[in-house]
C-alpha cells in the first residue's frame, strides 16, 4: 500500500499543472523505479513524528475501541487514557489534552467525583455562575 502511495504521488506531481514550479525529485533525491528502492526509501525514512490521535474510537458501536470511561471493551482491568481516543487533533499541542485527559481517566479508576464548578473557576473562564458558553 506504501509503495503504490509513493507512485501515486509520483503520478499526481508529474502533472503538467506542476510544471512551472517543479524543479526535481528532492525526496528521495531521484525517483526510485523499483518497488525494492521505494521500500528501501520507505523504511529509511518513514517515522510517527506527527501529533497521532483517534486510532481508540470511543463510544458503543461496533467500530469503537473504549467506552466513556476508556475502559477497553471486551477486556477487564485495561483503560486508554492517551491521544489515542481524542476524535481529532487539537489545535495547539495535544501535551495538554493528553494530561487532561490521564488526569480525568485517574479520577474515573479512583472513582472521584468531578470537581464543582463555582464562581472561582467561572470567573476564570469569564462566564456568571451557572452559565453555559455558546458560539
Amino acid at each position: 500500500m506504501a509503495i503504490a502511495g509513493v507512485r501515486w504521488n509520483q503520478d499526481i506531481m508529474k502533472a503538467c499543472a506542476f510544471d512551472a514550479v517543479r524543479a526535481g525529485a528532492t525526496v528521495p533525491p531521484a525517483l526510485p523505479d523499483s518497488d525494492a528502492e521505494i521500500d528501501a526509501h520507505i523504511r529509511a525514512t518513514a517515522s510517527t513524528i506527527w501529533h497521532v490521535c483517534g486510532t481508540c474510537k470511543m463510544g458503543r458501536d461496533s467500530m469503537a475501541v473504549v467506552d466513556a470511561e476508556l475502559r477497553v471493551h471486551g477486556l477487564t482491568g485495561l483503560r486508554v487514557a492517551d491521544a489515542s481516543v481524542m476524535p481529532q487533533v487539537v489545535s495547539g499541542n495535544t501535551n495538554a489534552a493528553v494530561i487532561r485527559i490521564a488526569e480525568k481517566a485517574s479520577d474515573m479508576i479512583r472513582r472521584r467525583p468531578p470537581l464543582p464548578t463555582d464562581a472561582c473557576c467561572a470567573s476564570l473562564i469569564s462566564l456568571p455562575q451557572g452559565a453555559v458558553p455558546t458560539r
